[in-house]
């Protein structure tokens, strides 16, 4: 083979060798753009490359299905995105499956209203559409309903005579409960903590409320949950709120009565006639100071902190400009159904205190007595929420600030009747 033969040989199969990494090049396009995919919703704490790890594909394999995703690293909570879904093959002689019941969700509604009105578990809804019963339902949202099957054949209902109105179906009732049930009895359905959840905001979710979950669940403080915790929602929270223990009220203990004033020793008898100059009279001992007359209102014996700056709202939800600012030397006071302030309404008010304190780097014991809401914040990390309508309730929490000094925020709210509320700390023992 000469030379020119060689060089010949040599450039057919380097054309060759090209022309086959094009064609499988091609393939793999084809192949992607092709597969079958489905829509997934992003959540807390997901990026892009975990998400494509879970569905077994790439970074870049899951940017090319979403070509309008331009940055990776900018994505949010919510977000909607295509990932590669599971398309098997129809049988013969079978058709595509059609959602054969729908319903589009109203302002109010929740996984819960929608499983219980359509006789169907909240998981099994959520799966059906794709979801989770933690995803949040926005209004206009359309979703399929899963319908039972039956073995008798379905007829089309006869259509009414114009003249006669269509008769409504009653709803079917809830059953009445007649004491607090235990988790898993009764309808309900459970839920998992996630990152982030206050038990007060999952109880908004399902149309509960926070003392309800806690009594059910034997949560003892419900600032203290954690991840992956299971909390029982029983089906109707709102018939369980009278089967609730009595909170009892707060009554302030008594003054300290005053220590009697001390009684002054009689006088000596007067000495025999002296033979010398009797020496000069001594002075009688100074009496000791009477004690301060006992302050009124509440009298809370702990240790107080202050001063603070505090902020008073002429409504329940600390919004616009503060219509009275003043220092408070504490934050304990009991307003009873008045004003705490000129220029403030007797009910629906709020107020914002903020301190700097400083810790010494001990466990703390954070008390909060509330009527109606209250949170407690050091550095923005929430240590006490009480954020609803209640009579005079206790919250306690420990905490461990770092040695130093620290930024206090106080937030409290009154809705109707009474108005209460006590705040402070001390390092546990």
């Amino acid at each position: 083979m000469n030379r020119k033969t060689l060089m010949k040989f040599t450039r057919t199969f380097l054309l060759g060798l090209v022309s086959l990494v094009l064609l499988l090049g091609m393939m793999a396009s084809i192949s992607l753009a092709t597969t079958a995919t489905e829509t997934y919703i992003i959540r807390s704490g997901e990026t892009l490359a975990s998400i494509a790890s879970d569905h077994g594909i790439s970074l870049d394999e899951l940017l090319a299905l979403n070509p309008s995703i331009t940055n990776p690293n900018m994505i949010y909570v919510g977000q909607a995105i295509k990932v590669p879904g599971e398309e098997e093959p129809a049988e013969p002689g079978t058709s595509t499956a059609i959602c054969a019941k729908s319903y589009t969700t109203q302002a109010g509604d929740t996984w819960a209203s929608i499983a219980t009105a359509n006789n169907v578990e909240a998981n099994i809804l959520a799966i059906v559409n794709n979801m989770a019963v933690d995803d949040t339902l926005a209004t206009g949202t359309e979703l399929c309903l899963p319908v039972p099957p039956t073995s008798e054949p379905v007829t089309e209902p006869k259509p009414a005579p114009e003249t006669m109105p269509k008769p409504t179906p009653a709803p079917t009732p809830m059953p009445v409960p007649t004491q607090l049930p235990k988790p898993g009895e009764g309808p309900g359905q459970w839920y998992v903590i996630q990152r982030g959840d206050y038990l007060s905001r999952v109880a908004l979710r399902h149309s509960c409320t926070t003392r309800v979950l806690s009594e059910v669940n034997s949560i003892s403080n419900p600032s203290r949950i954690f991840r992956g915790q299971r909390v029982w929602i029983p089906a109707n929270c709102t018939a369980l709120i009278k089967f609730l223990p009595a909170v009892p009220r707060y009554v302030p203990p008594p003054a300290p009565r005053p220590a009697p004033a001390p009684v002054r020793a009689p006088a000596p008898p007067p000495p025999p006639p002296p033979t010398q100059p009797a020496p000069p009279p001594t002075a009688p001992p100074a009496l000791p100071p009477a004690p301060p007359a006992p302050s009124s209102g509440l009298n809370y014996t702990a240790p107080t902190h202050g001063p603070w700056t505090g902020q008073y709202f002429s409504n329940p939800s600390l919004n616009g400009s503060a219509a009275v600012t003043r220092q408070d030397s504490k934050v304990v006071f009991s307003w009873g159904q008045n004003s705490p302030a000129a220029g403030l309404p007797n009910d629906g008010f709020s107020v914002r205190w903020t301190t700097r304190a400083f810790f010494t780097g001990a466990t703390y014991r954070f008390i909060a007595l509330a009527d109606d809401g209250v949170r407690v914040w050091v550095d923005n990390n929430l240590v006490i929420d009480g954020w609803q309508d209640q009579s005079q309730t206790l919250y306690h929490a420990e905490y461990r600030p770092q040695y130093g000094n620290h930024d206090v925020r106080v937030e409290y709210y009154d809705s109707r009747a009474d108005a209460t509320i006590v705040v402070n700390w001390a390092p546990t023992r």
